[in-house]
Order: C-alpha cells, then structure tokens, then sequence
C-alpha cells in the first residue's frame, strides 16, 4: 500500500506539471478568457456547441466574444487542473488515516491541500477580475509551488542516505538556498512579465532597442484600475522596463546557479551529488538557449512554452539537488581518507607520464581521439544514419541538399553533446568497469571542466544551426532528447530501476523523427514508427552488453537487469524483445513506407536476430552475448540503409 501511495505521489507530481504546461499554453495563445465565468464556460459545464447554447451564450456575456478553440483551451486546463486537485485531496486523506506511521508525512499533503485551494480561488479571480496581472502572476507561482511541493513530497517518501558524510556537500547548503532563492524571484519576474504582455516590448540582444529609458519604479506598478486587463494597460516604457529588469535578473540567476552548482561539483565526494549538479548546470544551459531563442525570433508560441516547461524543470532540478544533502550519513573521516589514498596508490603509471616528452603531432592526435571518445563517434555517426534516413523519407519540401547536411550536422553535435555529459557524470562508475575505465574522463587524462566546456560549445553550435538551417520545432526536440539522455537517463534512471534502457531508449530512438521533422518542420505518425523500431530494439541490445559485463555492472552498483534478476530472466526478456522488434520492423512496409526489397531484407535481419538471441537463451556466456550485441549493432545500421534503399529504388 505504501508503495502504491509514493506511485500515486510521482502520478500527482507528473499530473502537475502537465497542468503548469497547460496553463503556460492557455496563457500564451491569448486564451484566458476563453470562457469568462468560472468554473463552467458560458453557463455551462463544457464549451456550448449547439447553436442555441452558443446564443444564450452569447445573450449572457454580450461585451464578450465568442471563441470555440480559445473556450476548450481554457477548459482542457481547468479539467486538468481539477483533477489534480482530486488527486490532492486523496494523497491527503491517505497521509491523515497513516498519520501515525512515521514513514508517511502530513504535513507536506495538508500543505498542498491548503494550497491547491487557495489556486483553486486565484484561478476563479484570473477569470473575473480579466486577467489582473498581481493575479495571474500569484496563479503561475502557485502552480509552480505546487509542482515543488509534490517534487519534495515525493523525494522524502524515496529518501536513501548518501553513505560517506560529504562535509564537502553539506557546507554550501546555505548558498543552494540563495541559489533556489535567486530563481524563484526569476520565475516571479517571468510571471510578472507574462500577466503585463511584456515580451514583445524590448527586441534585440542583450538590451532592448527601444527608444524608451529603463524606469525601475514602471516595474512595480500595480494596475488596480481598469476593467480588463487582455493584452495588457501599462505603457510601453513600463512594459520594456520589465522586460529588461528579467533578462538582467536572468544574467544574475545564470552566474550564482552556475558558481554554486560547480562549486559543490568540485567539493563533493558522492557522486549522487555530482550528478545533481551537473543536471542543474545543464538544464542551466538549456533554459538559457531557450530564453535566447525565444528573443531572436520573436516569441514563437513553441518556444515560449518550452521556455516556460524548462523553468519548471530547472526549478525542479534544483530542489532535487537540495534535497540530496540531506540524505547524507556520517561516517568516519578515516574510512574517506583511507579511501582517497588507496585511489592515489592505485593510480596507473602510465597516466603520469609527461605530456611535454611526446611529440607535437602525437600529443594532437591523442587529444582528438579523446575528445572523440567522449563524444561517441560512432554512436553518433549511427544515430545520425538514422535521423538522415528519417529526413530522405519525409515529404520533399524543396530544400538543398547543403541545408539537409546543416541540419543533421546540428543534430549531431547536439548528440555528441549529451555524450560528453554522460561521460562527465559517469566518470566514477566508468573507472570501476573493465569496459570503460579507459575512458579519457574516467583515466584523467581529460578534465571534467575541459569536456563540459566542449559539450556547452558543441551543444550551441548544434542548436544555432537546428534554429537557423533548419526549425524551431527540430531544435527543441532534440534539446529535449538532450536532457532526457543527459539528465533523466543518465543522472537518475540508470541508477534508479533495472528498466532503465527501456525508459531511457526513447531519447536514444527520437534522431528518425529529428529527421522528419527538420525537412517538413512538423510531425508525423510516419517517423514515430522509426522511433518505435530503434525503441524496440535498445533493450535486447544492451541487456546482451550488461549479460556479458554482469560483474563490472554489479561492481559498479548499476541495476541492470541481469544484475536485479538474474541471467536467465534477462535471457528471456532478450528473445521476447527480439520477437517484438521483428513485429515492429514489418510495420513500415504495412503502411507502404516501405516496399518489398525492404520487407525481405527486414525479415532476414530479424530472422538471424532472433536467432542468435534464442542461441544465447540455450547457451548464455560471454561469447554468445557480445555476439548478439555485436549483431544488434550491424542489424540497425543496415535496416535503415536498406528503407533507405527500398525508398530510393521506389522513386
């Protein structure tokens, strides 16, 4: 029972966020007031849609007008929200009837509870007082109040010590709480510019190219007397002023959270705390290029929804990195210093060889094979085979191939960039692993500062080309399967359930999509089957790695399936899943993406998968393993050069 209550919180919690997405929408498509009473629409429960409920409608509020999209657009959130609402009021009469329990706490539920009320009334006043901007900024940082709330509610129903006594964390728990301090008045800034209709009144980069002087006291105005504040009453110089006074206080959010964050890196010993500042400085980094993007081309509705969505996640982030420290245990200082020796002692020779005795051309050659390495070349050369081949199956809009190579280009190095931070926040698992501590991370040689300085400049190398060569809706996919490898797989997934590929694949899956929607610059059902197919085929293909390395995962503590339940189960899962792709991969050709050629090159590639798995079934050890998973790799590369071909021969 406990442990469907902590479900039902992570259910609430991913409820609220949605909902904060939904509201951020309504808000920015103008939508508001789509229906001017509350809770109901026009008098009625749901958006009048016959022609009579639309004329009482109409007769009811006559200085309003009638729009049925902006209408269910409001609605849809208030559906939503009161749902969440429910959901709250449940998670609290559950946390009371336990109260006695000490694993269960009630005051975070009777807080929420007490909350949601109160936004339950400032969503009521958006709507009868026409969108007063003290009112919808007080609305969104309720949302966004909640959405913490839950976050932390959820974090000490799954609370797990951190063995080690990180005094090296613990001491800059005051400055994360200046840092959390810092962007909660960002959010509020960024409220407070959205309830006045301020952004688009300071264009241009950094400043505003306005004529009008900045006036800190225009901020703060509170306009109290009008009777309908759509589209906004202040003046343009008040207006432009606070959007300035956000874009200066962002500056000041991006320097305290990124000094704090890489000062506790750097001053940590968990390595759960490294990866929580990491994910903090890359949401960071995310949010930043958004709220650029979202300046430069002048405040796509897309855009500025991501922008919105990505201070939710960078919040969100930020608490969970918070909470880390508190979940830290004491131990003896000797058992950290015996262990820091023991790590000096064991150090390779070979690593403290002098860089300055090799050659010029060596140390060169060296160096890029590193960077290389962290990049994952051939990984990303793969992913980028599947996004072209994505793009070659897309409807022909007409454009060069020149632009087509730009564009894939930028989702390369967008890929590399989330492999470089994988790289960086792996480092410590990396070096007890016979496959990976040779990494240039893991073995030194690269510093993690040096590889996250590349992964930052690849990363917007990569984002500019997507939002120039290509479009705004393909650079903020794949800057989402950036952080969802980057951040959600790699920081929190990996080391939190033996399904870890299985969630985490879909970032890994998304480069045919990436494709598709780069040439046509929207989606598609077509490429989702891609998606599907390389989806599909991620578990078998690394649950035959981890069956084959099963020792160096459990040394590294990583739950990977064979290492939670066993080689046989995994084998079962492996020839289940190679049954599954074979089902997936057929589909291309029922909906005629696809001809004959592919169809039987498909069914040949997954015949010999199939049995190759069913051999590891029968006869499981190293070899058999890295056969398949040696396989699984030519198996992906040539089905797409063969829909490739199959496409190119239909022509």
């Amino acid at each position: 029972m406990y442990k469907n209550y902590k479900n039902w919180v992570l259910v609430t919690g991913l409820l609220a966020l949605i909902v904060v997405a939904l509201g951020a929408y309504t808000r920015l498509s103008d939508a508001g007031l789509g229906c001017p009473d509350w809770p109901g629409c026009y008098g009625f429960l749901t958006v009048p849609k016959h022609e009579a409920d639309i004329a009482q409608a109409a007769q009811s509020y006559p200085d309003m007008m009638f729009e049925t999209a902006k209408a269910w657009k409001e609605m849809i959130h208030r559906y939503f929200a009161g749902t969440l609402g429910l959901l709250i009021l449940a998670l609290f009469v559950y946390a009371f009837l336990k109260r006695q329990s000490p694993t269960t706490p009630v005051k975070l539920p009777l807080l929420l509870l007490l909350l949601v009320i109160f936004q339950a009334a400032l969503g009521m006043w958006t709507v009868t007082m026409n969108l007063q901007p003290l009112i919808v900024m007080g609305h969104l940082l309720g949302g966004f109040s909640i959405l913490a709330l839950l976050t932390l509610l959820y974090l000490r129903l799954n609370a797990k010590p951190i063995m080690g006594g990180d005094a090296g964390a613990r001491r800059y728990f005051g400055l994360s709480l200046v840092a959390l301090s810092v962007l909660i008045i960002q959010i509020a800034l960024g409220g407070w510019l959205a309830a006045n209709y301020a952004a688009p009144h300071c264009n241009g980069l950094p400043l505003c190219s306005n004529a009008q002087p900045f006036s800190l006291s225009s901020v703060f105005q509170l306009p109290l007397e009008h009777g309908n504040y759509e589209f906004g009453v202040l003046s343009q110089q008040a207006r432009m002023s606070i959007h300035l006074l956000h874009r200066i206080w962002a500056l000041v959010t991006c320097i305290v959270l990124a000094l704090i964050m890489w000062r506790i890196y750097s001053r940590a010993y968990s390595q759960k705390i490294k990866s929580c500042a990491v994910s903090v400085l890359v949401v960071l980094f995310c949010q930043i290029a958004l709220g650029l993007a979202v300046v430069h081309w002048h405040i796509p509705l897309s855009m500025a929804l991501a922008h919105n969505l990505m201070a939710a996640i960078l919040l969100l982030t930020l608490i969970y990195a918070i909470t880390s420290k508190h979940k830290l245990k004491s131990t003896n200082l000797k058992l950290q210093i015996e262990r820091s020796v023991v790590m000096a002692l064991t150090i390779d020779k070979k690593a403290i060889q002098p860089i300055n005795t090799l050659p010029l051309i060596t140390r060169s050659y060296n160096l890029l094979q590193d960077y290389l390495a962290i990049s994952k070349f051939k990984v990303v050369a793969m992913l980028v085979l599947t996004a072209w081949v994505g793009l070659a199956l897309a409807p022909d809009v007409g454009r060069g191939m020149g632009v087509q190579f730009i564009s894939l280009l930028g989702i390369g190095l967008l890929s590399a960039a989330a492999a470089v931070i994988n790289h960086v926040v792996d480092s410590e698992i990396d070096s007890k692993m016979a496959r990976t501590r040779h990494r240039p991370v893991a073995k030194g040689r690269l510093s993690k500062a040096h590889a996250l300085s590349f992964a930052a400049i690849i990363g917007v190398a990569g984002f500019i080309m997507l939002m120039l060569w290509a479009n705004t809706l393909t650079a903020i996919l794949t800057l989402f399967a950036l952080v969802g490898y980057a951040f959600v797989y790699t920081s929190f997934l990996k080391r939190a359930t033996p399904q870890n590929i299985v969630i985490g694949g879909l970032a890994g899956a998304m480069p045919p999509l990436l494709g598709w929607v780069s040439e046509t610059g929207q989606m598609a059902a077509a490429p989702w089957l891609l998606v599907m197919i390389i989806f599909t085929w991620t578990p078998p293909h690394f649950w035959a790695l981890a069956i084959a390395r099963k020792s160096d995962y459990a040394r590294a503590k990583i739950p990977m399936l064979p290492v939670t339940h066993g080689i046989d189960f995994s084998k079962t899962c492996v020839v289940a899943y190679s049954v599954l792709l074979a089902i997936v991969c057929i589909f291309p050709y029922l909906i005629g993406m696809s001809g004959l050629i592919y169809l039987i090159g498909a069914s040949g590639l997954n015949a010999v998968f199939i049995y190759k798995a069913i051999k590891l079934k029968l006869a499981a050890n190293d070899d058999t393993a890295m056969d398949l998973f040696r396989f699984s790799i030519i198996h992906l590369m040539v089905l797409f050069i063969i829909l490739f071909i199959d496409k190119w021969l239909l022509l």
